[in-house]
């Protein structure tokens, strides 16, 4: 029986559903609440159904699933309620924003009518603040563009200029729409919205950036190449392709290759079976083991933010890096250069260059994870390499597994995703959500199965268990496995790593209460397999690395199963990586002789 009755095509609601449709979203995430109800009847009446509502247990994890959602498919959306919904989505909306996300985040608003009662009679109506502007006015700091439609006549241009906005820019949206201007008549949409990136500026220094390049690469003739996070967001690793094989056309038989480098951000933006891949690293100043580098880094589409550079300013006059729409080459900046130009001018340049003869740079080796016959972080990422397959995407938390999980091996182009700018802890679990829902779609149009492994910390997994839930609820085979040590690991070894060293310091009184965890970083611990199982999933304690085997084998045996995996590891275990580093002094260890740190005062 037909409950809703199909929207009009002249509708509020109706326009802003065409112009999702249009720009190819097939699934919106959320949480449900009247004010946004018209909106979401409107999409569930659409006979077509060319768009699915999915529903999360949060509206955080929400925006995290359509964010994820948005990197696998093109765009994303979320549909929230007013002040209660939207507040809590904000967090991932920021996420977005600072990561260059397109997400739309879709809020009704109450109406008109109560609007006026609760600005004139002063009563407040549910989930108000008082302030009509409070939820526009957030949002507007962490989106591209965030229109409140209160007026029918003029919804149709605060629509299109949002989704504009976000297809010029690459940045969220905000739409905010009063309950009772959902149903009201407005024009239909005219063609499709369509954005000219040749018309962001007049004005290009993409032939003045190029020659100050070439003048750093002729004085620095060994190269190393990092590809960064932008090549995949403008899809031109195709164009970084052509560029490092006309670089290594400059480089004479027997010598060292020109390869590439990605950072955490950019894990995967290529293949890492990729015949000039080096490695997934820290990008920093020093590369190679040499006392004073003799190499230039030609950095495409690159961040320099406090994950991929450990907080370090590696810039200098061998530096040459293309992001964020200019070029900064050594002391120089170019600020009007579009990244497509810039590699494709810089790809002519060196076509054309006589006499000049380029080599790679040999690069110090990453630390070797600590092999042993204990369950541990660097034998369980040992362990998940041994079984890792190309149709797996791994994503990864932002304490103690993101370092390790980028020095996972042979992973497959697109392969791994972290929020590795905004770093919100718990990330990778509702976004989970949106990656399976994202192939999904793809393998019902090119049959590509894939499948979603999660690798997090308990401390951020419990701010999201919920979304395992969802994964459950909308039938997902994904993984995630809880790297259980029943502390916050990475925000103990912030601020005073003591405990994680292989010989702690001694600290007296007044100072022994740096010879331990701190208490405010301790967890609960949890039952993660009953957690499971009243999620629906399978759920499996591991404490061996014979058991880690046997989870393995029951992720294979079970390809349509959602699992939940404890891993359990020692409270002051930490990563071979994070190790080498424990000897310098913590942010708060005052009674450390060597305090204050250099790095952070």
């Amino acid at each position: 029986m037909q409950l809703l009755k199909t929207a009009t095509a002249d509708t509020v609601a109706n326009y802003l559903k065409t112009r999702l449709v249009q720009l190819g979203v097939q699934d919106l995430f959320g949480v449900a609440g009247n004010y946004a109800a018209p909106f979401l009847d409107t999409v569930l009446a659409d006979p077509a159904q060319h768009i699915q509502l999915l529903g999360t247990t949060t509206e955080m994890n929400a925006g995290y699933a359509a964010d994820a959602y948005a990197r696998y498919h093109g765009y994303g959306g979320a549909f929230v309620t007013y002040g209660v919904g939207s507040f809590s989505i904000l967090n991932a909306t920021a996420g977005s924003f600072v990561e260059k996300v397109p997400v739309l985040v879709i809020n009704g608003a109450p109406t008109n009518k109560e609007d006026n009662i609760e600005k004139n009679a002063g009563l407040l109506f549910s989930h108000s603040t008082g302030n009509k502007f409070a939820d526009i006015e957030m949002f507007r700091k962490v989106t591209i563009a965030a229109e409140r439609i209160t007026n029918a006549n003029l919804a149709p241009f605060q629509i299109d200029k949002v989704i504009t906005a976000m297809i010029a820019y690459q940045q969220p949206g905000y739409i905010e729409v009063a309950e009772d201007v959902w149903r009201s008549p407005c024009p239909s949409p005219k063609g499709r919205l369509k954005v000219n990136p040749t018309l962001t500026t007049s004005v290009s220094e993409v032939k003045a950036a190029v020659d100050a390049a070439m003048e750093v690469i002729s004085c620095f003739p060994k190269v190393v190449t990092w590809a960064g996070i932008e090549l995949r967001q403008q899809k031109l690793t195709a164009e970084f392709e052509q560029l490092l094989e006309q670089l290594n056309k400059l480089v004479p038989k027997g010598e060292q290759a020109i390869q590439f480098v990605t950072s955490f951000m950019s894990k995967s933006v290529l293949a890492e079976d990729h015949p000039r891949f080096d490695s997934c690293r820290v990008i920093e100043k020093k590369l190679t083991s040499e006392v004073i580098p003799d190499y230039c880094l030609l950095g495409i589409g690159g961040w320099t933010v406090d994950a991929n550079v450990a907080s370090q300013n590696i810039r200098d006059e061998r530096l040459i890096l293309a992001c964020n729409g200019g070029v900064l080459v050594g002391a120089e900046f170019f600020p009007t250069v579009a990244l497509p130009d810039f590699i494709d001018q810089l790809t002519q340049r060196l076509r054309h260059q006589n006499g000049l003869s380029l080599k790679g740079a040999v690069l110090k080796p990453l630390p070797a994870p600590n092999l042993g016959k204990a369950l541990t972080f660097d034998t369980f990422f040992h362990a998940l390499q041994q079984g890792w397959k190309p149709e797996y995407i791994l994503l990864s938390g932002v304490g103690f597994t993101l370092s390790i999980a980028s020095y996972l091996m042979g992973v497959a182009q697109n392969g791994y995703l972290t929020d590795g700018v905004w770093l919100s802890i718990g990330y990778p679990v509702g976004a989970a959500t949106g990656v399976a829902q994202a192939c999904k779609r793809a393998a019902a149009t090119k049959g590509q199965d894939k499948r979603t492994f999660v690798v997090i910390g308990d401390g951020a997994f419990q701010e999201v268990c919920q979304a395992v839930s969802d994964h459950n609820y909308h039938e997902q085979n994904n993984v995630i496995f809880v790297l259980s040590n029943t502390i916050y690991g990475i925000e103990q070894f912030l601020v005073n790593p003591n405990p994680f060293r292989e010989a702690p310091t001694d600290y007296e009184p007044p100072n022994e209460i740096l010879n331990t965890v701190y208490s405010y970083n301790d967890l609960h611990q949890w039952d993660y397999v009953k957690l499971a199982e009243s999620f629906g999933s399978i759920g499996i304690r591991v404490t061996t690395l014979e058991e880690m085997d046997h989870a393995m084998c029951m992720i294979e045996d079970h390809l349509d199963r959602n699992f939940l995996i404890e891993i359990v590891v020692p409270k002051t275990d930490i990563p071979a990586d994070l190790l080498a580093v424990t000897p310098y002094v913590g942010e708060d260890e005052t009674a450390n002789e060597n305090w204050p740190p250099a790095s952070k005062f």
